[in-house]
């Protein structure tokens, strides 16, 4: 029908030619009433009927076809990780989710639902690897960005974003998280609870993470010194062997803090991350 409309407008356009019919305005279409095509003019649009075009029709069909079962594989298997999710089995949701985004790459929330999967495993690279893909899919194949004045584009955009952030948290990239949250408020959701609660988070990561800095640096420099220390002992031809182990037990417990200290920046880490 389509092919007919336009091959009807070519003919009378060419008639409107022949005739030298012109309006100020432009296309007199009241004209068009009082139109009939010339008796040669083709009034459907040609379909070649070769063996060439048949088997053309017959693959187009069969694309279509794969297409749309390789949709509902790929949603069952989602369906499935999503009750393996909702039981905790993080690892079998995971598996499941990889068998849907095998017959079906293009799929958004597959990933994202992978990624959320990944964050109650605390497998922060392979959720920001997801993450990543399917805000590529949405704003690179279906423009998301550019209409996050719309419910749908909003929600996934804050969802991503949100997990995202997570992701980086768990990563200590402190800076990447806040840059997220703040673009998810900006852009989409400026009023979101999850997005205030963890930018709050962030703030106070930031902080903490500065303060660790500081401490580790602390502890280097009296490494240090303990290390110089040590070594102008155990030179000195009156040092007894109480001044050199006592160093020693300095210099472990020094290490021991260090370690204590990385252990409760990851535990208050994970313990918020998700």
């Amino acid at each position: 029908k389509k092919m007919n409309r336009i091959n009807r407008r070519e003919a009378f356009t060419n008639w409107q030619k022949q005739r030298g019919a012109r309006t100020k305005a432009g296309t007199d279409y009241d004209a068009w009433d009082f139109w009939e095509p010339d008796s040669d003019s083709d009034g459907d649009a040609y379909t070649p009927n070769t063996p060439e075009f048949k088997m053309m029709e017959r693959d187009m069909d069969k694309r279509a076809a794969d297409r749309k079962a390789a949709r509902l594989k790929a949603e069952g298997y989602k369906v499935q990780g999503n009750e393996a999710f909702a039981k905790q089995d993080y690892v079998t949701a995971v598996s499941y989710y990889d068998r849907a985004l095998e017959v079906k790459k293009d799929e958004k929330y597959i990933y994202t639902n992978r990624a959320l999967a990944y964050l109650r495993l605390h497998k922060y690279k392979g959720a920001l690897k997801d993450l990543n893909t399917a805000l590529d899919i949405f704003e690179c194949f279906e423009d998301g960005c550019s209409r996050l004045n719309s419910d749908e584009p909003k929600r996934f955009y804050v969802k991503v974003c949100l997990r995202r952030a997570t992701a980086y948290r768990g990563l200590k990239d402190y800076e990447s998280a806040r840059t997220d949250v703040e673009n998810a408020l900006a852009k989409a959701d400026p009023k979101n609870k999850e997005l205030l609660t963890l930018q709050a988070q962030l703030k106070r990561d930031l902080k903490e993470a500065a303060k660790t800095k500081a401490t580790l640096a602390a502890l280097d420099d009296s490494q240090d010194k303990v290390d110089s220390k040590d070594d102008t002992a155990a030179k000195s031809e009156d040092a007894g062997s109480g001044v050199s182990d006592a160093y020693q037990q300095i210099k472990a417990c020094l290490t021991d803090l260090r370690a204590a200290n990385t252990r409760l920046d990851d535990a208050r880490t994970n313990k918020e991350s998700i």
